[in-house]
């Protein structure tokens, strides 16, 4: 196994118009002789449902709680941590939709973790905040690693067709969702960005991709700049992110 060092920073601003930034973001790091562990997510309450805040939050809760045990307990397998980690997204989904029966409200929120061990990653993902890494020989492309769990949906307004997306995975809705996941290996100079869509929406990938070429070395720039240019693009809602440089 190669070792490997790396850098984390987040970023989080509060939309335009916004009474609530309801989104949250977690990151956490531990080093060890080129091996370590390494935790990065974001989750976007769905505003549409109300107490996104909520959501969001608790979802953050429950993750540092499995990082400050399951994750960093060495008597589990790997294997055993990402067992965990799904139960993790199924256990929060249960206690939203209890807390929301209690509470005579509903609510939703996105996640997308992104699971840093040794030379490996896993990414668990319910919605459509993204995790995009920027990697290969030339440290040239940027993609897209998990999916937006989206349907399009058409509506007419007078003469005219016009269609949005409408999210069909979240925590906290309904008792049936889906987890997506994927898994790779780190390599130097890997780039990982986990960010709201809030970051992204209004931004060319090739935006992207030029403010982290521009900024490596530099990751609080780096998300500062993201963030910067997508309010400048017109974004309104709230932009967050976390992003981990690989280095060694």
């Amino acid at each position: 196994m190669k070792g490997y060092t790396w850098k984390i920073a987040g970023y989080t601003e509060k939309g335009k118009g916004k009474e609530n930034n309801e989104d949250s973001y977690l990151f956490r790091s531990v080093e060890n002789g080129g091996k370590g562990a390494a935790v990065l997510a974001v989750a976007d309450g769905v505003s549409s449902l109300g107490n996104g805040e909520v959501a969001s939050g608790k979802v953050m809760g429950n993750l540092l709680n499995w990082w400050n045990t399951s994750a960093l307990d060495g008597s589990l397998t790997y294997k055993e941590k990402l067992g965990k980690l799904e139960s993790l997204l199924e256990e929060t989904n249960r206690e939203l939709i209890s807390w929301g029966e209690d509470n005579g409200v509903r609510t939703g929120t996105t996640a997308s973790i992104l699971f840093v061990w040794n030379d490996n990653y896993e990414i668990f993902h319910v919605g459509d905040s993204r995790i995009y890494r920027l990697g290969g020989r030339k440290w040239d492309r940027l993609l897209q690693l998990t999916r937006d769990q989206v349907c399009r949906i058409g509506r007419n307004r007078g003469e005219c067709a016009y269609y949005k997306n409408a999210m069909t995975d979240c925590l906290g809705y309904r008792e049936s969702f889906r987890i997506f996941r994927t898994s790779g290996k780190i390599k130097k100079k890997d780039v990982f960005l986990v960010c709201s869509d809030g970051a992204c929406r209004k931004l060319q990938k090739e935006e992207m991709q030029n403010a982290i070429q521009v900024y490596r070395g530099h990751i609080d720039e780096m998300v500062g700049k993201i963030g910067g240019r997508a309010r400048a693009c017109g974004e309104t809602d709230n932009i967050t992110m976390t992003a981990i440089q690989i280095s060694g």
